[in-house]
């Protein structure tokens, strides 16, 4: 499963972890789970709208929703 969900960040470059949670058909408690085992080995880093210039130039969109709740974005370690 978290090689489909690395798969997911590396097409989408940012992520919430509901999003995740519905593509993989799983609880957002074990998304969650695995997106901060990924951030502390440096793959992911949680992103708000002042990391990236806000909504209105974002290359995110549509996959970047605020309202979902924390957003993630892969890192260079995980784009190589």
């Amino acid at each position: 499963m978290i090689q489909e969900l690395l798969s997911i960040i590396q097409q989408e470059g940012l992520v919430s972890a509901s999003l995740l949670a519905r593509r993989l058909n799983t609880s957002l408690g074990l998304v969650e789970m695995m997106l901060v085992e990924l951030e502390r080995a440096g793959y992911l880093r949680q992103v708000n709208g002042d990391d990236c210039g806000g909504c209105a130039g974002c290359g995110g969109q549509p996959s970047c929703r605020p309202a979902q709740g924390r957003i993630w974005a892969r890192t260079e370690k995980l784009a190589r």
